[in-house]
């Protein structure tokens, strides 16, 4: 206006520190077009964002200096009537449009674009607590923070919707695409329902068509009973004897079948059988000519097998005085030597004795014999000792 040329409009001016004054130091110190920040502009009474040109008195790369600065505010209205048109947005989506009030992280925001309905810009006491202690839930405080991303967020009266958000750094602006999530899920609840009820009745003529079959199946054996029992084989029509004819051919086919698979199963055995018993002859071949001493012991520490060499060494006629002993009961662990006196030598030299009081000849044979060496000392009455050892 005429009447405010030469006013200072800087932030030590008339008007103070201003959106307008803001843009100017802005312009002074990057000498390029600038942008301001979102709000009330006093100076044309309006809410909008101020765009500044630099005007120089030569090109800038020639040093020129600024002698002016153009200034006109930015339009949005067609940005609103944009935003208005919520295209493809369903009846609960709406583009959301903010900027914080100051560069300062934590400030409160103002919000450019115009609510698609009033619960949004006066939302409740609970919802404005939530807003303080997790602005993180908020998909608009997420664009803000100049970060891209989308998830399940709620919206500014503490809806549950799905948010897209981007930051638009040339504006300094955060925008949030939302829809409710009830919306949202809406088609695929409607299909969930729709793939119930689908399935349901494919079960429901599955089961029809199962007891129809057996009905028809069974339909030629009931006749035949019955008939059967009323006395009445003549009255039955050849197609059910037919009927009854394919029914029996198919029962017989699958007896046959079962009776080939057992015969199958039976020479498998059998040839199994003959197997093991083919192992288990050449492992006793393998025992009885071996010239140590052998034992086969189970897992619990007991003999189930021992070969010829064994059986003579512990004087056994059979395997089957030693199955199922236990080996300690055959081997003493050498640290027991109270066991080994009390038990073991005492029986052995009681044995050798016998056999030397009734045929000293054998005594000596069995010595000679003996395939592991022995010691025998006669403690006669001389105090003479003499040894005999093979």
């Amino acid at each position: 206006m005429d009447t405010e040329i030469g006013i200072n409009l800087t932030a030590s001016g008339f008007y103070g520190e201003t959106l307008l004054s803001s843009l100017i130091d802005k312009v002074l110190l990057s000498k390029k077009i600038a942008i301001s920040r979102y709000g009330k502009i006093e100076q044309i009474d309006e809410s909008t964002v101020l765009m500044g040109i630099p005007l120089f008195s030569s090109p800038p790369g020639d040093n020129g200096r600024i002698i002016g600065i153009l200034v006109r505010p930015f339009s949005l209205q067609r940005l609103h009537h944009l935003l208005k048109s919520y295209s493809g947005l369903g009846t609960s989506g709406e583009v959301v449009v903010a900027q914080r009030r100051n560069e300062k992280f934590g400030s409160e925001v103002n919000f450019i674009n115009h609510f698609r309905y009033g619960d949004q810009a006066q939302p409740d006491a609970d919802c404005l607590q939530i807003r303080t202690t997790e602005p993180e839930r908020f998909p608009v405080h997420r664009a803000l923070s100049q970060t891209n991303s989308s998830g399940w967020m709620i919206d500014n009266a503490c809806n549950p919707v799905f948010g897209v958000w981007t930051w638009i750094p040339e504006l300094q602006w955060g925008m949030v695409v939302k829809q409710d999530r009830a919306e949202i899920m809406a088609p695929i609840i409607a299909m969930r329902s729709n793939i119930i009820a689908a399935v349901t009745l494919i079960l429901l003529f599955l089961i029809w068509m199962a007891q129809r079959q057996a009905h028809t199946l069974t339909r030629p054996l009931e006749q035949l009973s019955y008939a059967a029992e009323q006395d009445e084989l003549s009255s039955i029509s050849e197609g059910s004897v037919v009927e009854i004819n394919k029914l029996s051919i198919t029962l017989q086919q699958m007896v046959m079948i079962l009776q080939s698979n057992e015969q199958l199963l039976e020479k498998k055995i059998k040839e199994r059988t003959a197997q093991l018993k083919a192992q288990s002859n050449e492992m006793e071949s393998i025992l009885s000519s071996m010239q140590e001493g052998l034992l086969v012991i189970n897992n619990r520490g007991r003999i189930t097998r021992a070969n010829q060499k064994f059986l003579s060494l512990m004087s056994c006629d059979s395997n089957t005085s030693l199955i199922g002993t236990q080996i300690g009961q055959l081997f003493v662990d050498e640290k027991d030597e109270s066991h080994l006196h009390g038990e073991s030598l005492p029986l052995l030299g009681k044995q050798l004795q016998q056999v030397h009081d009734q045929n000293h000849e054998q005594f000596h044979k069995i010595l000679n014999e003996a395939p592991i060496p022995l010691l025998v000392i006669n403690h006669t009455p001389p105090p003479t000792i003499t040894i005999h050892y093979q």
